[in-house]
C-alpha cells in the first residue's frame, strides 16, 4: 500500500515543476536544430458577460498572435466560464 503524499510534499514538488516550466518557456532550440511546436497556454480567464473580461481576453489573444515569434496554436485550459 502506497503511503499518501503530504500537503507538504505536494506543493513543493508542484511548485518545482511549474518552475522547470516556466524557465523553459523562452528556451530557443540548440544550434543546427529546428524548434517543431510553439504553444501559447492561457488558464483562468473567466469570462462573464458582464465583466470586461471578455475585452481583456481579446487583448491577451491579440497580444499572442501579434508575437514575433508567434505560437503554432493556443491552448487553454479551463476556468474559461462563470457560472
Amino acid at each position: 500500500m502506497k503511503t499518501p503524499i503530504s500537503r507538504r510534499d505536494f506543493l513543493r514538488g508542484s511548485l518545482l515543476l511549474s518552475g522547470a516550466a516556466l524557465g523553459g518557456c523562452r528556451a530557443r532550440p540548440a544550434a543546427g536544430r529546428t524548434r517543431v511546436l510553439r504553444v501559447a497556454h492561457v488558464t483562468d480567464i473567466h469570462v462573464e458577460a458582464r465583466s470586461r473580461a471578455r475585452v481583456g481576453i481579446a487583448q491577451v489573444i491579440g497580444h499572442i498572435h501579434a508575437q514575433q515569434d508567434a505560437p503554432d496554436f493556443i491552448l487553454n485550459t479551463g476556468d474559461s466560464i462563470m457560472g
